[in-house]
């Protein structure tokens, strides 16, 4: 019965940290995902300002329609090299709580997680 005492909390640990990691798994594919959405609905615009604004509202619903929940999200265009042939890059970074992904750990704080995605620009089309 000792034994059992004594391994009881140490396997609800090993569950926790599983669980955990699996769903900080699934939040960074939810992100690669949104940075790839964002690059995409960007490199449709013709100059950066339009662009950056498409992209982050792509980024913003497809965090949105999968439920990631995020203290201080931030997207945006990471290179403005805006021109026939460039490419251009996308970012989206996120502060997960992580008290919200354990069982009933709430002193685990934050981590800053984050996608980068790349697109190359139309060559044989005008931009601003």
């Amino acid at each position: 019965m000792v034994t059992l005492l004594l391994i009881l909390p140490l396997f609800i640990g090993v569950i926790n940290i599983t669980i955990i990691t699996g769903q900080l798994m699934v939040i960074k594919g939810d992100l690669q995902q949104a940075a790839r959405e964002g690059v995409r609905a960007a490199s449709l615009r013709n100059n950066p300002t339009s662009a950056d604004a498409a992209g982050k509202a792509a980024a913003r619903e497809v965090l949105n329609d999968q439920g990631v929940n995020c203290s201080s999200p931030d997207a945006g265009l990471a290179s403005y090299a805006f021109g026939p042939g460039q490419t251009i890059s996308f970012q989206v970074s996120c502060q997960v709580p992580l008290a919200d992904l354990g069982v009933g750990v709430p002193f685990l704080g934050n981590k800053l997680m984050g996608a980068t995605s790349s697109e190359r620009l139309e060559r044989f089309r005008e931009y601003d």
